[in-house]
């Protein structure tokens, strides 16, 4: 399976996850979220282009870019975006 077939299921599974619907015999798509208040402007890979994203929101890592020092996100707001792996924590289901 290539990198964008993964990553189109992926963000199918994170959508269900955020509407309700779970299937219960896959594991849970983690949660992250962007350190900060206010917003920050990310590279928004398909479009080339900067758009504006919310900091203290929750997000979904997509995949690791750059040997790890930045990350590709699904943002709660519906953007796939890029963003520096050290803006972005994890969050604790316990």
């Amino acid at each position: 399976m290539s990198e964008i077939e993964r990553q189109k299921k992926l963000i199918k599974q994170i959508v269900k996850q955020l509407s309700g619907e779970v299937d219960e015999n896959i594991e849970l798509v983690p949660e992250y979220g962007i350190e900060g208040d206010g917003y920050m402007f990310c590279l928004q890979p398909h479009t080339r282009s900067f758009v504006k994203v919310y900091k203290n929101q929750n997000v979904y890592v997509l995949g690791e870019l750059n040997d790890g020092k930045s990350l590709l996100i699904y943002t709660t707001c519906g953007k796939i975006v890029e963003i520096d792996a050290d803006k972005v924590y994890g969050k604790d289901f316990s």
